[in-house]
């Protein structure tokens, strides 16, 4: 068979559908399609074989480098790091459990709750925000009988046992307020001798003690208790063994009127404000001295008894029995007076400069009295206004020096005063025949200008 010359341009082909798989013929245009189907939207430097080998630099064993690569990455699962972890100035956030022999940060470490200390798996301390009050933390050791120890420069500072007690291995510097709260507060040395600070609640008193203690040959001793200036000297010292304090200078109580410094149970024991108790106290410009009810106050000189002040009064070398002591001293003007035993004087007036003074149980007085123009007068010259009473169990006392002037039979009659036992009034009298006495006639002051007494006279209350 003849062949027979067809021009291209009079050949029409069908072109095949995208999906075609069989002999039918490609036309350009389904190859154009292809191609383009092929590249896609790659952008113009991937989309040619040789920018995709460029692309993946040309290695032929592209698929082994990536999967070699990979396997160099930790995987999402967790693995083993065998290099440092540098994060940069980015945070790890969200982080459970971090377990680990050491963590060196040079920044801050954040934790939105607890740190744990772990042993083997087991807790053995906890760094923590308390569960009730967020802005506190808390710092525990959790294991049983455990203790916190805090260093500095690799040298132990403080010791905390199990049982809350803090050791200090140096110096403890307190720039505020210490306070002991629950309990007592101890200061110690390391042999033992022991400072402690605490109360008594075992009565209603509560009372604060503060003591001091230590050992010697294993014994308990009571020490001394000094408060100085630094230069070992001391300004108060608390003697252990003798019971005593001393004082280097003045006490002072300060404070309202009625200070007392209680010196023994004696009388209302315990109650140092009660007047039936020892007590010396200020009471605003005087000082008193006072002892319980049924005491005294004894005064001595080297461990002798010099003086005394009982319920007699003051007694003098041991002896307290009543007619001994020094009940009283008293001094002033006597306001005496001139008198009669029956009328008395109409006068103008009378001046009186008589003083006394009583030592005990004895009175003295000495008497200027004058009177003016005395007239009517009748009876025996007295004189009124003692200060005293002779005493009920004495004998009548009779004036010394006697002084009568202007006035009538003195200078003769030579007038003397009796005082008789239980009574304050003076009786003057003269002696008549050197044997009888008789009064002294009140009629020899009328008429006369200003007569006048003087005397001095000793009796006992």
């Amino acid at each position: 068979m003849a062949l027979t010359k067809v021009k291209a341009g009079n050949i029409l082909l069908t072109t095949p559908s995208a999906s075609s798989n069989d002999v039918t013929p490609a036309t350009t245009q389904y190859v154009t399609t292809a191609l383009a189907n092929m590249v896609d939207s790659a952008p113009s430097t991937l989309n040619t074989l040789n920018e995709l080998a460029a692309a993946l630099g040309d290695d032929a064993s592209f698929s082994t480098t990536v999967t070699n690569s990979i396997a160099t990455k930790l995987p999402l699962a967790g693995g083993t790091m065998t290099g440092a972890l540098n994060m940069g100035t980015q945070n790890i956030t969200n982080a459970g459990t971090i377990a680990s022999s050491a963590i060196t940060s040079s920044g801050v470490v954040s934790a939105e709750d607890d740190i744990y200390l772990t042993d083997a798996g087991t807790v053995r301390g906890k760094l923590l925000l308390n569960a009730s009050d967020r802005d506190n933390v808390e710092l525990r050791a959790e294991s049983l009988g455990s203790t916190m120890k805090f260093f500095t420069v690799g040298t132990q500072a403080l010791l905390l046992d199990a049982s809350q007690n803090a050791t200090f291995t140096s110096d403890v510097n307190i720039a505020g307020t210490t306070k002991v709260d629950g309990g007592n507060g101890y200061f110690r040395d390391g042999v033992g001798n022991s400072f402690s600070t605490g109360w008594d609640s075992t009565s209603d008193d509560h009372s604060t003690w503060i003591n001091f203690e230590g050992y010697q040959g294993g014994t308990t001793k009571f020490r001394d208790l000094r408060i100085g200036n630094g230069k070992q000297i001391a300004f108060v010292h608390f003697d252990g063994s003798a019971s005593t304090s001393n004082f280097a200078g003045n006490i002072y109580l300060t404070g309202s009127n009625d200070r007392r410094i209680k010196l023994s149970d004696s009388g209302i024991g315990g109650v140092s404000d009660s007047n039936n108790t020892v007590n010396i106290r200020g009471d605003n410009d005087n000082v008193k001295i006072n002892s319980a009810a049924n005491g005294i106050i004894i005064m001595e000189i080297n461990g002798t008894e010099a003086a005394r002040v009982g319920p007699n009064g003051i007694g003098f070398s041991n002896d307290s029995s009543a007619n001994k002591s020094l009940n009283a001293y008293e001094e002033g003007n006597a306001t005496l007076a001139i008198a009669t035993s029956d009328v008395q004087y109409t006068t103008t007036g009378q001046t009186d400069t008589s003083r006394y003074i009583r030592i005990g149980n004895q009175v003295t007085i000495w008497a200027s009295i004058a009177i003016t123009s005395p007239s009517n007068g009748t009876g025996t010259l007295r004189v009124t206004g003692l200060p005293y009473a002779n005493g009920s169990g004495g004998p009548e006392a009779v004036t010394g020096v006697c002084k009568l002037g202007r006035m009538a039979n003195a200078a003769t009659q030579r007038p003397y005063g009796i005082l008789p036992n239980g009574s304050d009034v003076i009786t003057f009298y003269y002696n008549r025949d050197g044997n009888t006495q008789a009064g002294f006639s009140a009629n020899n002051l009328n008429g006369q200008i200003t007569p006048y007494i003087e005397f001095t006279l000793t009796y006992e209350v």
